[in-house]
C-alpha cells in the first residue's frame, strides 16, 4: 500500500512539472486525471508546487464568490471520487458475495448428494439387516427341527432295543416251553408204556 501511494505521489508530481513547464493552468482536476490518482493526492501535489513557488509577495486573499465556486468544483469532485471509488468497492463485495453464494451452493450441493448416498446405503444395510433376521430365524427353525429329529431318533433307537431285549426274552421263553413240553412228551409216553406193561 505504501508504495502505491508513492508511485501517485510521484505521478502527480510529474504532471505538476509538465503542466508548470508548458505554461497550463494548474488544477487540481487536471492533475487527478493526468496522473490518474486520488483527489487527495492530487490536492498535496498542487498544494506543494504552490508552496514551492510562492514568492515573498503577500497573495490577497480569495474572495469569498471565488472561494464558494472552488469550494462547489473541489466538493463535487470529491463527491464524484467517494462514489467512483464506493461503486469499486461495491463492485468488489459484490463479486465476493456471488464467489460465496456459488460456493455455498456447489457445498450445498454437495451435501445433499451425500445425504443421498447415505440414505441408499442405510437403505441397503437395513434391506442386508431384515435378510439377516430372515436367516437367522431360518437357522433357528432348522436346529429346532434336527434337535426334534434327532430326539426322534433316539426314541426309536430305544425302542428298537426295548424290542431286541424283548424278542431274545420271548425266545428264551419258547425254547423253555418247547424243551417243558418236549419233556411232558417224553413222560406221557413213558407213563403209556408203563400202562401198556401193565395190561398185558
Amino acid at each position: 500500500m505504501k508504495q502505491t501511494q508513492t508511485s501517485s505521489d510521484t505521478r502527480a508530481a510529474q504532471v505538476v512539472a509538465e503542466l508548470a513547464a508548458s505554461g497550463s493552468r494548474i488544477t487540481v482536476r487536471a492533475v487527478r486525471e493526468r496522473a490518474q490518482v486520488g483527489m487527495a493526492t492530487a490536492l498535496a501535489a498542487v498544494r506543494e508546487h504552490e508552496e514551492a513557488t510562492r514568492t515573498e509577495r503577500p497573495r490577497p486573499e480569495i474572495p469569498n464568490q471565488v472561494l464558494g465556486v472552488v469550494a462547489g468544483v473541489l466538493w463535487r469532485e470529491a463527491i464524484d471520487a467517494a462514489r467512483a471509488e464506493n461503486a469499486a468497492d461495491v463492485a468488489g463485495w459484490t463479486a465476493r458475495l456471488d464467489a460465496a453464494e456459488a460456493a455455498t451452493e456447489d457445498a450445498t450441493t454437495e451435501v445433499l448428494k451425500l445425504e443421498n448416498d447415505l440414505q441408499v446405503r442405510v437403505d441397503e444395510l437395513t434391506q442386508s439387516a431384515a435378510r439377516l433376521q430372515e436367516i437367522t430365524a431360518e437357522a433357528a427353525k432348522l436346529r429346532g427341527q434336527l434337535a426334534a429329529a434327532e430326539q426322534a431318533t433316539q426314541d426309536v433307537l430305544a425302542k428298537a432295543r426295548e424290542s431286541d431285549k424283548t424278542a431274545a426274552l420271548a425266545e428264551q421263553r419258547a425254547e423253555a416251553a418247547e424243551k417243558h413240553a418236549a419233556e411232558l412228551q417224553n413222560n406221557f409216553s413213558a407213563l403209556l408204556a408203563q400202562i401198556g406193561k401193565q395190561g398185558k
